[in-house]
């Protein structure tokens, strides 16, 4: 199933202590948890494209499959290894000196982005456009 499209935020889990575990200051906590972002997604064989947009800004990035790439959404920067699976990618990543996984997952029109960190499970809801 192939992950390319365009996404609504719908709702988030544990994701205000998931920003925390990642150290992120309290304003920037502030401003991330109430957001309600989009997606545009462009797979293909070698990884996916992701463009977030929010409030008129947008951060694209690349993951590359297999290699560690560079995530970077206002400033929040983090490098992401992952694989391809059936519906759509895991793997792992690096913030800083800590590690944790990564997963999207999609599930009819339900993408599903997964990421722990030192015990904490968050995730965040999209609807496919």
């Amino acid at each position: 199933m192939s992950l390319s499209g365009s996404y609504t935020h719908c709702r988030d889990e544990n994701f205000e202590e998931f920003l925390k575990a990642a150290g992120v200051n309290d304003s920037m906590i502030r401003k991330m948890c109430p957001s309600t972002p989009t997606l545009e997604m462009q797979e293909t064989t070698s990884g996916v494209t992701i463009t977030y947009g929010h409030g008129g800004d947008t951060y694209t990035n690349v993951v590359t499959y297999g290699q560690e790439s560079l995530v970077d959404v206002a400033g929040f920067k983090y490098y992401v290894k992952a694989s391809k699976t059936p519906n759509g990618y895991e793997g792992t990543y690096r913030l800083e000196n800590k590690t944790g996984t990564s997963s999207a997952e999609l599930i009819g029109d339900t993408l599903t982005r997964t990421m722990t960190l030192d015990g904490v499970v968050s995730k965040r809801i999209f609807t496919k456009q």
